[in-house]
C-alpha cells in the first residue's frame, strides 16, 4: 500500500510529537499549535488539515530535523537514534523503551537515567530542601482615562 506525502507528513509529526512538546515546536517554527493538531488529525476528522510543503519544511527546522524528515516513508514502531538528543529528549526515548518492563523495570531504569543526563539534585530532592518560592507580584490594573 502505497502512502501519500501528507499521510507520512501526518505520520510522522505525530512521531515526532512524542519527543517534543506542540506548543514548543509551535514557537519554535511560527506555526500555531492548533494549525499542529489539526495536521495530526486523520483526513476527513473534522478539523483535519494537510501539511503543505512550507509548513513541513519549517516544523523540520523548528525541531532539527533534515529537509524532507517528514515526507519520508518509515517502518512501524521505528524512532531515531539518540546520538544528538538533547537530555529531557533522551529521557523520552528511554521512557519510549521502558514501556516494553514490568514496574520495577521501569523505575530502576528511569531513577539510573536521571542520574545520568539530570545534573544537579534530582526534582524529589529539590521539592523537600527548597524554600517555596514568594508569589508573584499583584498584576496592576489597567486605567482607563476619559
Amino acid at each position: 500500500m502505497d502512502v501519500d506525502v501528507y499521510e507520512r507528513r501526518r505520520l510522522n509529526l505525530i512521531k515526532l510529537l512524542q519527543s517534543v512538546r506542540a506548543v514548543d515546536l509551535a514557537e519554535r517554527s511560527k506555526v500555531a499549535a492548533t494549525r499542529i493538531t489539526a495536521y495530526k488529525k486523520k483526513p476527513g476528522e473534522r478539523g483535519s488539515k494537510r501539511m503543505t510543503e512550507d509548513t513541513a519544511r519549517k516544523l523540520e527546522r523548528a525541531a532539527g530535523k533534515p529537509p524532507r524528515w517528514l515526507d519520508e516513508l518509515r517502518a512501524q514502531g521505528e524512532t531515531d537514534a539518540p546520538e544528538n538528543a538533547k537530555p529531557d529528549k533522551l529521557l523520552t526515548w528511554i521512557a519510549t523503551l521502558a514501556q516494553g518492563l514490568d514496574q520495577n523495570g521501569r523505575e530502576k531504569l528511569m531513577v539510573y537515567a536521571e542520574t545520568l543526563y539530570l545534573p544537579g539534585p534530582r526534582p524529589s530532592d529539590v521539592a523537600t530542601t527548597s524554600p517555596v518560592p514568594p508569589a508573584p507580584p499583584p498584576i496592576p490594573k489597567r486605567v482607563r482615562h476619559k
